[in-house]
């Protein structure tokens, strides 16, 4: 029983890795989609920019679509090392973390919205729908239980 319980959470880390990749390949799927008013996540309409915006964009040459201009928030998005917590449990941190406090205003601008002195950002949340659609998606749903289902069977044994 050690011998599986061992097993079980070395194997376990691996598929939580897996996991934590998927969600991080939603998130970036979703960054700079530009949906003209269209679903965006099963739950979530972006509103599209404004055409103000647009303008200031291409007159830098930035990049139009949404929660994109400079590419730094799309570059800062990491899926950081697995912890073990002191209740024995394993978690892993998808997101922005140690970034510049622009990158990271930035994104929460985007994330919650946000009024500035010249302009009105609707907020266009990403990573919590990003969560609801790694959850409740039925492939990705079936994507983490079958990692884990993978993992209980190296951990028996069953699988090499």
């Amino acid at each position: 029983m050690v011998q599986f319980r061992k097993g079980l959470e070395e194997y376990s880390e691996t598929a939580l890795k897996k996991c934590a990749e998927r969600y991080y390949e939603i998130i970036i799927s979703h960054i700079g989609e530009y949906t003209g008013g269209e679903m965006v996540f099963s739950d979530v309409y972006w509103e599209p920019l404004k055409e103000s915006w647009l303008k200031e964009k291409r007159e830098h040459g930035w990049v139009e679509e949404i929660w994109e201009a400079t590419g730094e928030i799309r570059g800062a998005v990491r899926m950081f090392g697995i912890e073990k917590n002191p209740n024995g449990s394993i978690s892993i941190f998808v997101g922005l973390k140690d970034v510049s406090p622009e990158v990271m205003t930035k994104a929460c601008h985007n994330e919650f919205g946000a009024t500035l002195q010249d302009r009105t950002i609707p907020s266009r949340p990403l990573f919590e729908p990003a969560k609801r659609e790694m959850i409740f998606n039925p492939l990705n749903r079936e994507f983490i239980l079958k990692a884990f289902k993978t993992a209980s069977q190296y951990a028996l044994g069953t699988v090499k």
